[in-house]
């Protein structure tokens, strides 16, 4: 399960800027839109997109070569430690020298098998998203458009509601293309 993220996608100027709003009085309700697309957002995607330093824990096989990290993009590796009594200490850390990563799978392939176990396997690193790639950030604010779109649109005829709907499926569509992208396979993490 996923951690939903403390930081929005996006901002509510930007919110307001694409919905060409210049007033006040919907601030409170966008605001909360935000919060929760970019919740939303993590939980359709199994992933945190933050940037940020991570500790995934992850089970050993005596054939595993290869660690799937939960967070990507990564930027960085502190450390690997292979220990199965767990406490990952100096004599359980992994040589820098014994692995690479791919940044942007966050795969890590290893020179040598981690041991069997549970858990044994720590791995410190630093990944994520900074600054938000725009897309991600268009996906927001589509997401955030249609929802306020939905909820706030009083059309009077029949055709301007034709047009509203329309709208708010080709902001939902935009939404799901993007997210895929992002999406986390099956099997990672």
């Amino acid at each position: 399960m996923v951690t939903q993220s403390s930081k929005s996608f996006v901002s509510l100027d930007e919110v307001k800027d694409f919905l060409n709003i210049s007033d006040t009085n919907s601030d409170s309700i966008l605001g909360s839109l935000i919060a929760g697309v970019s919740a939303q957002i993590c939980l359709d995607c199994n992933r945190s997109f933050e940037y940020g330093t991570y500790t995934d824990y992850i089970d050993g096989d005596h054939d595993k070569k290869f660690l799937f990290l939960k967070e990507y993009p990564v930027a960085s590796i502190t450390s690997i430690h292979d220990d199965i009594d767990r406490d990952y200490g100096s004599d359980a850390l992994i040589d820098s020298e014994d692995y690479a990563f791919d940044p942007e799978s966050g795969t890590v392939k290893l020179e040598a098998a981690v041991a069997r176990g549970i858990r044994n396997v720590k791995v410190i690193y630093v990944a994520g998203y900074d600054p938000m790639p725009d897309d991600l950030k268009y996906a927001c604010l589509a997401k955030v458009a249609a929802r306020f779109l939905a909820s706030r649109t009083q059309v009077s005829t029949r055709e301007g509601m034709d047009l509203v709907k329309k709208r708010i499926e080709e902001l939902e569509k935009d939404y799901s293309r993007i997210i895929e992208k992002y999406r986390r396979p099956a099997g990672y993490g």
